[in-house]
């Protein structure tokens, strides 16, 4: 495999879950599964990988999850590309203020184990900013 490094805003945020859910289990490159199809767990011709896994278990729970898929969509951060969690997907609208509402995720894993955070290399005003989680 060749050299991948996780995306510097997405690596802001991991650092900060890490900070305030200590031990909680965060994926990000993709294994050979994602590998065979179009995934922001595989990384970019740069070399960034645009996605992160952040899975439920005794240091991040459900209800945690749900707090921060909130947050998320109540900062409404462009540096986001998607987020899904428990069955919806979230895409805010590139450019503007304006919140796109969710939407149910069709998706063979219904995202109910883990919320999956992706984000966009083109959207990137600040990417070390610390997110309002």
């Amino acid at each position: 495999m060749s050299k991948w490094h996780v995306d510097a805003g997405l690596a802001v945020l991991i650092g900060q879950m890490q900070a305030r859910y200590k031990g909680i289990i965060i994926g990000t490159i993709g294994d050979a599964a994602h590998a065979g199809r179009k995934s922001d767990h595989n990384p970019d011709p740069d070399g960034s990988v645009d996605a992160a896994d952040f899975m439920i278990g005794k240091r991040f729970t459900v209800a945690e999850a749900h707090k921060i898929w909130r947050r998320l969509y109540n900062a409404n951060d462009l540096r986001i590309k998607y987020v899904i969690w428990n069955r919806l997907i979230w895409e805010p609208i590139p450019g503007s203020k304006v919140k796109a509402n969710p939407k149910r995720y069709t998706g063979d894993d219904p995202h109910t184990d883990h919320l999956h955070i992706s984000v966009d290399d083109a959207h990137h005003t600040n990417p070390l900013a610390k997110w309002k989680i």
